[in-house]
């Protein structure tokens, strides 16, 4: 649902920090994408496009959605038997059972799976930020990916009933698998 909201890239998603994020004014900070590289992962501070780093606006599903996940994250990391989060990097929004980064290829078979159990075809991590980035073209944005520009809306249109749309199918479907 993150992806889908803010239309980040998965190497972006999978580096935001809680640092980075605030749900007060519903933004959050793009500073890294977590990539590999002579296959480590790193954290690099050259995104794919200039107008990646900054910030990216989190509309109101999302920052609910962040709020739960926060406080789940903290229950997990107290009941983890091992937490050994990469130095610099403690407070991941989305990491592993043990606190290290989520691999990119990891969260894609993750959704990949997903999407096979839900019998929707060719859906993966790119399909989101390609959903949200035309959501944003049909309403008008001006970065269609949902980073923040001078003179951009601050939400597009629409963007949070497909949000709550898409959360609903994901939960219902969450209910009813075994």
């Amino acid at each position: 649902m993150f992806l889908l909201g803010t239309g980040l890239r998965r190497s972006e998603g999978l580096a935001l920090h809680w640092r980075d994020v605030d749900l007060t004014a519903g933004v959050a900070r793009i500073r890294w994408q977590l990539v590999r590289v002579d296959r480590q992962l790193v954290f690099d501070e050259e995104l794919k496009t200039p107008k990646s780093k900054g910030f990216v606006s989190l509309p109101a599903p999302v920052m609910e959605a962040l709020r739960q996940h926060k406080v789940a994250l903290a229950a997990e990391r107290l009941a983890a038997p091992v937490w050994q989060p990469w130095e610099g990097h403690e407070d991941l929004v989305f990491p592993t059972r043990i606190g290290t980064p989520v691999d990119p290829r990891n969260a894609l078979r993750a959704l990949v799976r997903l999407a096979e159990r839900a019998e929707l075809t060719g859906a993966g991590l790119h399909t989101l930020g390609h959903s949200a980035e035309r959501l944003g073209e049909a309403s008008g944005g001006k970065d269609s990916r949902g980073y923040i520009q001078p003179g951009q809306p601050e939400e597009p249109a629409g963007k949070p009933a497909l949000i709550r749309y898409f959360s609903v199918g994901l939960a219902r479907f969450e209910l009813a698998t075994p």
